[in-house]
């Protein structure tokens, strides 16, 4: 659908809950004991990182501006693990339409 000036709020909130929702490129939240990524881990993609400054002008920090929109388990874990989170990225797709 085309982006429209009298719905473009609701539209780009619409996108960036699919965008979260979708765990494989979006956003990932679990508790992990190993070696190397042991810990309260937020998985998110590379974008929060490359955009980082355009996510802390709107949230403060890009898991700030995340929380609001993210999905009901990932808040609830946000709230039990809140203070002890460690942000990681996925790894990014680039083939293009999935391919």
């Amino acid at each position: 659908e085309a982006y429209m000036p009298s719905r473009l709020d609701a539209q780009l909130e619409a996108a960036l809950k699919k965008f979260l929702d979708d765990d494989s490129k979006g956003l990932q939240v679990k508790t992990e004991k190993g070696l190397f990524s042991s810990g309260n881990n937020v998985y998110v993609s590379k974008i929060f990182k490359w955009f980082h400054e355009d996510f802390e002008t709107e949230g403060g920090s890009a898991l700030e501006f995340i929380r609001p929109h993210a999905p009901e388990p990932a808040k609830e874990f946000f709230q039990n693990h809140d203070g002890d989170l460690k942000i990681r990225y996925l790894k990014y797709d680039w083939t293009l339409n999935g391919e």
